[in-house]
């Protein structure tokens, strides 16, 4: 019996750990100067409270605020590493890339499914970004920009490296097939007018 031909995008040996990172960095990135400001509130009501605000040399104002950084950012930093656990685990098990004749179909999500064709003519350009973390771990992200009714820009994440550049050079040929059949057919169907004598 012939085995059924896997049309899914690889991903990356590595991907469980992109996902990982990226979310862990995107919650250190956006949450970092929150947690400061939390923490610089804490700090002044704190010496507000004690009535030591008032008459208090700098050092000492410098160490009441300095004191509750390590258990913030630990607290902090403990949340963000679950939560990435969490997105990460569920990407990395229930995202799925494949190469239909139809498009690429997109299927992501886990308690409410999302399932996205994108038909290859309307891709307009597809670039694949590899920073030095992804490289690292053999992984990139492929943007593909969309033309027409549907214009935007999906991200394939966590791809492997080697078979995203393939994977490029195959969509590229299906979306010049794709634009060119129109032609093709209308050209195969001229017909020459009749002649009349």
């Amino acid at each position: 019996m012939a085995r059924a031909q896997d049309n899914s995008i690889k991903l990356s040996k590595y991907a469980y750990g992109y996902f990982l990172g990226y979310y862990f960095w995107n919650i250190i990135k956006r949450f970092t100067i929150l947690i400061l400001m939390v923490t610089t509130v804490w700090a002044a009501v704190g010496l507000i409270r004690s009535g030591n605000a008032f008459g208090a040399s700098d050092s000492e104002i410098l160490s009441a605020f300095a004191r509750p950084l390590p258990r913030v950012f630990l607290i902090f930093g403990a949340v963000a590493f679950v939560y990435a656990l969490i997105r990460a685990t569920v990407d990395y098990k229930f995202n799925r890339y494949t190469v239909s004749p139809q498009g690429l179909i997109i299927e992501t999500g886990f308690l409410t499914k999302h399932i996205t064709v994108v038909s290859y003519a309307h891709i307009q350009k597809m670039t694949i970004v590899a920073n030095p973390f992804d490289r690292i771990l053999k992984s990139t992200t492929i943007h593909i920009e969309l033309v027409g009714l549907c214009a935007g820009t999906v991200a394939l994440e966590g791809v492997d490296i080697e078979f995203a550049k393939q994977f490029q050079a195959k969509i590229a040929k299906k979306s010049q097939s794709k634009l060119s059949t129109p032609q093709k057919l209308l050209s195969g169907t001229k017909k020459e007018p009749k002649s009349s004598k």
